[in-house]
């Protein structure tokens, strides 16, 4: 499998500084051995000529020339580089977690600064000519006013989420050894996070007026020949504190307060190899053991209270971004806050909806007997307790999730197919099983309410293409064995829906938000989360994280969908859509463009309650 993951790079004048550390030691010990001869040779120095001498006093200059090129060498490597910011600022999840909720909470500033000054010569006589000693004049410093400001930085549990998933080793399930409890051991995983401050208008009215107050503030400032005009960003914290730019976390499965790692792994041992000039050797083996991300720290700000921003407001939200990042931040529940400062106007985005409160008392589910129960080949099984774990399937089941891929991917491209040409295979790198008790429980609700209802028309039943394609009529050995766990009789099916590695996390910890179900692909077949039995339709939706442990990858999750009884059309038509939808008689929506134009079918769910998001398929695309 390819590295899915970024790595830190040693810097071109980290290696610069590690020849001149060698050249200084060098000029130290050969200024040295130069002193040290000719303290031997005392007797005849009187002899030498004034040559001897000039070539005498630059060996002896060379000791102090080398130990001011080592101590540059020291001073680059152990104060400036960012191996020593990553060495001097390691969390564990706990801390890092608790360092994103202070920046989250820090307020925004925006200062404009100017200094004016200009150039003389020895006589005093101004001149424009950079050779000559400058001098300062006039200089100022404001802050733009911010009144509201919303944070809109990624939580960490999202981003930890993805990195266990795809490092945490589980027991092999799938393989029978269902006596194995709890995970193997696994070795922390180092994450180098960089964290750029991203600060960004409200509105663009709020951006034109930031644009005109600078130009204004620099243009009644400038009062000489040349000017130095800076715009700063910052934040202000309720407490002392400062945003490190560079940091460590430390992830460790079940200790999230663990800063434990190998004893070469601190900064007192870097400065031993940097002091013995192997400095570089340790950076590149520290990069190779760690992964790299970038962690923005974003938020949006106006001049205006947040309660009088538009319903438009903020531009460019993660609200209602489709960018992996923007999904994810959709994803995560957030709590609403207002933050205490000055003007006590700022806060965080309002809560996720909250989910779908399914009734527990089943009833009597009919003549099918449904049992609410986990499956059998999951790894928690007791409903009574909570769980909610991502579980990596074993490497021969990681075959049978490829042969799926392969039995489902149909060659044909559709309009929603942008920007690239058809693949000829989807390589699977990664599949992770999400077992969660609460959306599980959820799912069960609603099934078992189908179940008291009238049994819908059957899928293959509908007039078009047949038996969906992730139905096999009979269990077949290299498929997934999951396959055959669904309720026919009620429409449930295993189906495709594409995302990013991001977004499919996202989904898999909270479910579907179907108020933004339908904003990525359209909406050919009305609102709700749509479907697809073929890899390569839903490959059309899926997009690739642009950083961090799946960057250039894709994701498709394999979801139960509860389909029950479906309306079916093979053309777009929305109001025919919603006057059968608002008869209550349909759960889903079945677009058949198969049967008219020969491309794929595709499945709308409603109800969020409807779709389990079982399975988070990671993979590549093979041209």
């Amino acid at each position: 499998m390819a590295d899915p993951v970024a790595r830190e790079q040693v810097p071109w004048m980290a290696i610069c500084g590690n020849i001149v550390g060698i050249i200084g030691l060098i000029l130290i010990v050969g200024g040295a051995l130069a002193a040290e001869a000719d303290e031997y040779d005392a007797s005849v120095v009187e002899s030498r000529n004034a040559e001897d001498a000039w070539a005498r006093n630059g060996k002896i200059m060379a000791g102090p020339l080398g130990a001011i090129l080592y101590c540059g060498h020291l001073f680059q490597a152990l104060f400036r580089s960012k191996a020593s910011a990553y060495l001097r600022s390691i969390m564990s999840e706990s801390d890092f977690i608790a360092h994103i909720e202070k920046i989250q909470a820090a307020e925004p500033t925006i200062n404009f600064s100017i200094q004016n000054y200009h150039y003389v010569d020895k006589k005093g006589k101004k001149s424009t000519w950079s050779r000559y000693e400058r001098v300062n004049t006039h200089g100022a410093y404001i802050e733009y006013a911010i009144r509201g400001w919303i944070d809109e930085t990624l939580s960490p549990a999202q981003m930890f989420a993805m990195f266990h998933l795809m490092h945490d080793g589980v027991s092999d399930i799938e393989l029978g050894q269902a006596g194995n409890s709890g995970k193997k051991p696994s070795d922390a995983l180092f994450l180098l996070c960089v964290m750029p401050l991203q600060l960004c208008a409200a509105t663009p009215e709020v951006q034109a007026r930031l644009e005109f107050r600078r130009s204004t503030f620099f243009e009644q400032n400038t009062r000489d020949i040349h000017q130095d005009k800076l715009t700063g960003q910052s934040l202000i914290f309720m407490e002392n504190g400062v945003v490190n730019k560079d940091v460590m976390v430390i992830l460790r499965g079940g200790q999230d307060a663990s800063r434990e790692r190998p004893l070469w792994m601190n900064w007192y041992f870097f400065a031993l190899c940097t002091v013995c000039l192997v400095s570089v050797p340790y950076r590149l083996y520290l990069f190779s053991r760690c992964q790299k991300t970038e962690w923005t720290v974003l938020k949006h700000f106006s001049h205006l209270p947040c309660s009088k921003w538009g319903r438009e407001a903020p531009q460019q939200s993660r609200v209602r971004g489709t960018d992996s990042a923007s999904r994810a931040f959709r994803a995560v529940p957030r709590e609403a806050a207002n933050y205490n400062n000055n003007n006590n106007n700022n806060g965080a985005w309002p809560a996720a909806a909250a989910l779908i409160g399914a009734s527990m008392g089943y009833g009597e589910p009919g003549e099918l007997n449904l049992l609410a129960e986990a499956p059998k080949y999951w790894k928690n099984r007791d409903l009574n307790i909570p769980f909610d774990e991502k579980v990596r399937v074993s490497s021969s089941e990681l075959e049978k999730f490829q042969a799926l891929l392969d039995l489902t991917f149909v060659t044909k491209a559709t309009r929603d197919r942008k920007g690239g040409k058809m693949p000829a295979r989807l390589v699977v790198q990664q599949v992770v099983r999400i077992e969660d008790v609460n959306l599980w429980q959820r799912f069960l609700a609603k099934r078992s309410e189908f179940a008291r209802g009238p049994r819908p028309v059957q899928l293959h039943q509908l007039p078009g293409s047949g038996r969906l394609k992730t139905a096999p009529m009979e269990p077949q050995a290299n498929l997934p064995s999951c396959l055959q766990d669904v309720c026919p009789e009620l429409n449930e099916a295993y189906l495709f829906h594409g995302s990013s590695p991001g977004g499919a996390l996202g989904i898999g910890e909270s479910g579907f938000d179907m108020s933004m179900a339908g904003s990525h692909v359209g909406s050919m077949f009305g609102a709700g989360a749509y479907f697809a039995e073929a890899s390569s339709k839903s490959d059309e939706y899926a997009s690739e994280d642009p950083s961090g442990v799946f960057s250039g990858k894709y994701a498709l999750l394999l979801c139960r969908v509860l389909v029950g009884n479906a309306f079916y059309i093979t053309e777009s038509n929305i109001p025919q859509i919603d006057e059968a939808l608002a008869t209550r008689q349909y759960d889903a929506v079945l677009g058949d463009r198969e049967a008219k134009i020969g491309t794929f079918r595709e499945i709308v769910a409603l109800d969020q309650a409807q779709i389990y998001p079982e399975y988070v398929v990671i993979y590549n695309r093979s041209y």
